[in-house]
């Protein structure tokens, strides 16, 4: 079966570091992948680089289809056209969306008439009120008529989602958007977005740091989970499969360390230094139907 995003031995350089090496997935129509690993691990760079917003100074090798058009072969024509219309973009920090000058409704409503959604005035407003609806900001004339700044940083990320959404993308890409929230508004973003993805019928990489929110999003059979580290890939398939039969011995720490309701801080696991800092797993390979790991046979016996 066709994937509607296939990456293929991707790598992204900046100099002589390299930020993403190797890296290939498959996310269908309707599927939720989400990338997993610790700051620095490479994933932001991943995530803007398949939506068509990679930093500008890198260097692109391998292949990012998106629905047929090679991302990174295609023209900034090209790459305008996706953007918004078939692929979405949510960031970490939703002012990095937002014009701080600009009132939210001028935001949304140019987003709308740039792509098409509609064409007049009063279309245009409708749309926005509904758009703002959805995205549960219920007091839709206050929201429409204020600036960025005049919002909460949930609010203003609830903005940012539906100017993802706006034109109806077919793929949504969504960077860490709950991690610089409080932790209760963080879930209800998570929460948010996998609730649209149903309503927009949008395939979602999602990318977290967090254990728990990969969980919480990654919930349904269809659905999977890339743990990176280094910009590789170290496990990569089914969501249950990885987070409750992780393959990886760093998978396996990662998920160890993480935070649980009634386990003092000091009685978590730790993920080594040695196995955090090691740069030369050997490429993925199948431990199961599905399932890809980056161990060599037999080497998950001596770690």
């Amino acid at each position: 079966m066709t994937g509607l995003l296939t990456v293929r031995d991707l790598t992204v350089s900046f100099g002589e570091f390299t930020a993403v090496s190797d890296v290939s997935l498959v996310l269908h129509a309707g599927q939720i992948t989400v990338l997993l690993g610790e700051s620095g691990s490479g994933k932001t760079v991943l995530s803007r680089t398949i939506a068509g917003i990679g930093p500008t100074r890198s260097r692109q090798s391998g292949e990012i289809r998106f629905d047929e058009v090679d991302v990174i072969g295609a023209p900034e024509r090209t790459l305008r056209r996706l953007r918004g219309s078939q692929i979405g973009f949510v960031a970490q920090d939703p002012s990095t969306s937002l014009d701080p000058v600009r009132r939210i409704g001028s935001q949304l409503g140019e987003v709308l008439r740039v792509h098409g959604v509609t064409s007049t005035r009063r279309e245009t407003t409708a749309r926005v009120r509904e758009l703002l609806h959805l995205v549960e900001l219920h007091d839709e004339v206050r929201v429409l008529h204020s600036y960025p700044h005049e919002l909460s940083g949930g609010m203003r990320q609830r903005v940012a989602i539906a100017l993802a959404l706006a034109a109806g993308p077919r793929l949504l890409v969504a960077d860490e958007p709950s991690s610089a929230l409080d932790a209760s508004v963080g879930v209800r973003i998570v929460d948010l977005i996998d609730d649209l993805r149903v309503r927009f019928d949008t395939s979602v990489l999602f990318v977290t740091h967090d254990v728990r929110i990969a969980a919480r999003i990654a919930n349904r059979p269809i659905d999977r989970v890339a743990v990176m580290l280094h910009g590789r890939l170290l496990e990569y398939g089914q969501a249950e499969a990885v987070l409750l039969r992780p393959a990886h011995p760093y998978t396996r720490a990662l998920l160890g360390a993480e935070p649980r309701p009634g386990v003092p801080r000091g009685e978590l696991a730790v993920v080594p230094d040695s196995m955090r800092d090691r740069t030369d797993w050997p490429p993925l390979r199948e431990c199961e139907p599905g399932h890809l790991v980056a161990i060599g046979v037999g080497e998950e016996e001596r770690l």
